[in-house]
């Protein structure tokens, strides 16, 4: 909503800025093992869910130079939003969406 509103500014003041949101999703990187996002501290071994995350993102995960060059691509044709991995982020989207929905069918009418 930020970069939304941020969008929307720029474009009003006729800026040759643009902003975009990039929104990759599994990036082979060192991520886990680089920062103490794992349980333990950097002089510990990683515990075994630490492992495992580590594992699939460096397994599954896209190049990062692929994901700059998406990214760079993205911007050059204007887009908003770029998405570097469409189909798993539909999947997510898809499935908050739904979350979201339900829980607005959970809640007390307020007349908003």
């Amino acid at each position: 909503v930020v970069t939304q509103a941020l969008r929307t500014e720029l474009e009003h003041r006729g800026s040759n800025v643009k902003a975009h949101v990039v929104c990759p999703s599994v990036v082979a990187t060192p991520l886990v093992q680089t920062t103490r996002f794992f349980y333990g501290t950097q002089d510990e071994e990683m515990d075994e869910t630490s492992k495992h995350f580590d594992s699939k993102l460096n397994s599954d995960g896209m190049l990062p130079d692929q994901v700059a060059e998406l990214t760079l691509e993205g911007m050059r044709q204007g887009r908003f939003f770029v998405i570097t991995h469409p189909k798993v982020t539909r999947q997510r989207v898809e499935a908050r969406a739904t979350e979201l929905l339900e829980a607005i069918g959970q809640q007390p009418e307020t007349g908003y």
